[in-house]
């Protein structure tokens, strides 16, 4: 299994070992002493509807719970994304992780510890990568992990690390979605 960092590129199929029918996307964290904070994962297609909370499913990708504590996994992701590779448009996917209603409620990456994305393949039961998220996340609450890319049937992952304070609907639209 291998840990990410900012700008690494991999190629999930590959590190599969060549093929790669079902992937999960998984998002985890713990919070500081106190606190509490919802983390949302969000894939953003290019030019279509987000998988998040309020949209649990597009071709190809489905959301299996709206997680809102990072308590419901014991070191685990709490939120997962489920890949049907086959079914998932060749396009340009971005993954969010996004701290819901932070603006209001005061809640920012700071208040957030142990933070990751992971990639499994669920076919094989086996861990691609995980990538750390929360380091340097500070009083912003949106993150873009990074990009994944399907092309010729095979998944990409390009790690960005970009911490923001834009909404997910403005980011959205800049990402070229719609919410």
């Amino acid at each position: 299994m291998l840990d990410l960092t900012k700008g690494q590129s991999i190629d999930l199929t590959k590190e599969a070992g060549g093929t790669l029918t079902k992937l999960r996307i998984g998002a985890g964290w713990d919070v500081a002493s106190g606190k509490t904070v919802d983390l949302d994962l969000w894939l953003v297609p290019k030019g279509g509807a987000p998988v998040y909370f309020n949209n649990k499913s597009i071709p190809g990708a489905t959301l299996d719970k709206d997680d809102r504590t990072g308590a419901s996994s014991a070191g685990g992701a709490d939120e997962n994304i489920n890949v049907d590779v086959a079914a998932l448009a060749n396009e340009e996917y971005t993954v969010v992780v996004n701290i819901y209603d932070a603006k209001a409620k005061g809640q920012f990456f700071r208040d957030v510890q142990s933070a990751f994305v992971e990639f499994e393949d669920t076919g094989a039961s086996k861990k691609i990568a995980t990538y750390a998220i929360t380091e340097n996340g500070g009083d912003n609450y949106t993150m873009v992990a990074g990009k994944l890319t399907k092309k010729d049937g095979a998944l990409h992952f390009q790690a960005a690390h970009e911490f923001s304070t834009k909404e997910m609907t403005a980011l959205c639209t800049e990402l070229g979605a719609s919410v």
